[in-house]
């Protein structure tokens, strides 16, 4: 996925130092429900944002990641889509969404913990719809 929530040079050196990534998903989940938590939607969302753009990179980096990287990566995922639906970034949340499954049916058809792969397909699945769903409902209205 080709997000732009961390600066250019973060995700270079988390890149080059993917080990350090796991920390900075951590942190950056942390001030992500911080922000939520103050009623700071935006600050929230681009928290999620670094987040998830750290899970993928934990992801990308390892030729067979674990389960736990495709399980933090949805986790990631799904945060981030709703906090850009509630702060009415529909848009933006369709585009995570796309990116996120492709890459889990990617995960799904070569094999590669189709469990946790199938789960956060289905998560985020559920998340389109409820999209699509809001979608319909406001121009009804």
């Amino acid at each position: 996925m080709k997000l732009r929530f961390l600066c250019t040079n973060r995700r270079t050196w988390l890149q080059e130092n993917p080990h350090a990534a796991e920390g900075i998903w951590g942190q950056s989940c942390a001030l992500s429900q911080d922000m939520f938590d103050a009623g700071q939607l935006d600050q929230a969302a681009h928290h999620a944002g670094c987040a998830l753009e750290a899970a993928d990179i934990l992801l990308s980096h390892k030729n067979k990641p674990t389960e736990r990287d495709v399980q933090r990566f949805c986790e990631s995922c799904a945060h981030l889509v709703r906090l850009l639906l509630e702060i009415k970034e529909e848009k933006l949340a369709q585009i995570v969404l796309q990116g996120g499954l492709h890459r889990l049916q990617i995960y799904i058809q070569r094999g590669i913990h189709p469990v946790s792969a199938l789960a956060g397909f289905e998560l985020l699945s559920l998340l389109a719809l409820q999209s699509r769903s809001r979608a319909v409902a406001q121009t009804l209205h």
